[in-house]
């Protein structure tokens, strides 16, 4: 396997796990998440930091095929959620890399299809 595809599935872990040193060992200072739901939109590393000590949620990446080159990784997949509603939303994240850091995440699905949870 590529070592940017394990970089990717080790920073995916450790935000559900809320591994903030992993995290920060292979996300650039100025990373940024963005996607069609601007709430969940990131800029800089201390807002993904942020946004990983609220998140609550245990999806899993299913059905995940990979594509990768020189500086970015392809992951698509089914993004599953069980509990608190059960969901599958495909998508597809492209993500950037500079000097084996993380640099940026571009996410495309419908959003219609995420749950609404309160």
């Amino acid at each position: 396997m590529h070592e940017l595809i394990e970089i990717v599935q080790k920073v995916n872990q450790a935000f559900l796990d809320k591994d903030e040193t992993t995290l920060r060992a292979h996300l650039a200072p100025d990373y940024t998440y963005v996607g069609p739901v601007e709430d969940m939109n990131i800029e800089g590393i201390e807002a993904c930091v942020a946004l990983m000590h609220g998140f609550d949620l245990r999806p899993v990446n299913a059905k995940s095929e990979w594509i990768s080159d020189t500086n970015r990784v392809v992951e698509i997949f089914e993004w599953t959620l069980e509990t608190p509603v059960s969901c599958v939303v495909p998508m597809v994240e492209i993500t950037t890399f500079d000097n084996q850091q993380i640099t940026s995440t571009r996410a495309f699905f419908n959003p219609a299809l995420l749950p609404s949870i309160s």
